[in-house]
């Protein structure tokens, strides 16, 4: 059992090393992609405006107190006497 199981690893191994050989660039071949990320500090880019995401938070944590949603009655029954239960926890120390 252990000796097929071996030989099943061994033949993996040699048949995908070739595949994982060949995707990876060798140090001296530049390719497309990797040209991508060779000089990123030469990249400028022009600062247009600051951003700011508390505005944003603060208008969407209002719109989402006044949001309620009307589900039916099948559902929302049950969801709000689950949410009134308290939490007990059923692991015993």
């Amino acid at each position: 059992m252990k000796s097929k199981t071996l030989r099943k690893t061994l033949l993996i191994a040699i048949l995908g090393m070739p595949m994982v050989l060949a995707s990876v660039p060798r140090s001296s071949q530049i390719t497309n992609d990797t040209a991508l990320y060779q000089d990123l500090h030469e990249i400028n880019i022009k600062k247009i405006k600051n951003v700011n995401f508390d505005s944003d938070l603060n208008r969407l944590s209002a719109q989402e107190k006044s949001y309620h949603e009307a589900l039916p009655a099948r559902v929302n029954d049950p969801l709000s006497r689950i949410q009134k239960t308290p939490y007990k926890s059923s692991r015993r120390h």
